[in-house]
């Protein structure tokens, strides 16, 4: 998640830069692998959400964020910091989907994230006036039987709003606003044009209908 960039010599150097679409070419499903991991760690603890955040603290506040190499072989931490084995185990299995991409101590702050989200805080990805909107509509104390509309600009009308709303994070589920990670260049091209959305949509159709279809004597008329 870390971007840095060079200036000739000379020149004044300027901040590092951070971009949260950083492997988004180069390993499009980091996320997905942290929260993988994260959530089979957590069926054995319940705390594994809360220790990448500290590991991310101490390898950051110390000499920089380094990935910890600087933390976890000190003294003063041996029995105290925990969490290293879920960190390694989300870099075996990040060399196995993306060889030598991503660097430990972005996977400590995507762990972070991950585990801040999964046990109870808000979706960093969601639009936060559209949070806000959510929880008006759905307060702590509703019953669960409040419903709402998937596509909140035009709930009644057939047309690509629902992809616009992706575009600018207000999938109202999960699996939805995933969508602009795993198939970013759809999501965009149905955003862009109603009309290849309908042709596209026409089309899917037209093959979901021809899937195994009985004819002449075979199935039944249901009444």
């Amino acid at each position: 998640m870390t971007f840095l960039y060079t200036m000739p010599a000379g020149t004044r150097t300027p901040l590092p830069l951070l971009n949260t679409n950083f492997y988004s070419s180069s390993c499009p499903n980091v996320s997905a692998i942290v929260r993988g991991v994260m959530e089979q760690a957590q069926q054995s603890d319940v705390q594994i959400g809360a220790k990448p955040i500290r590991l991310h603290f101490h390898g950051c506040f110390v000499q920089g964020c380094d990935g910890l190499e600087s933390e976890q072989d000190a003294n003063p931490n041996a029995g105290s910091v925990t969490g290293f084995e879920v960190a390694d185990d989300i870099k075996a299995a990040l060399e196995n989907a993306c060889p030598a991409v991503v660097s430990c101590a972005d996977i400590l702050a995507i762990a972070s994230q991950v585990g801040v989200y999964g046990t109870g805080g808000p979706d960093p990805t969601l639009d936060s006036a559209f949070l806000n909107t959510l929880r008006q509509i759905c307060p702590p104390s509703d019953d669960g039987d409040t419903m709402t509309d998937l596509d909140s600009s035009s709930p009644d009308s057939f047309d690509n709003n629902y992809f616009t709303n992706l575009q600018n994070n207000q999938g109202l589920l999960r699996t939805d606003q995933e969508l602009t990670s795993g198939a970013t260049d759809i999501v965009n091209w149905f955003a862009g044009s109603q009309s290849e959305f309908f042709d596209a949509f026409a089309r899917s159709m037209v093959k979901m209908g021809s899937s195994r279809p009985l004819t002449g004597s075979s199935g039944e008329i249901r009444v």
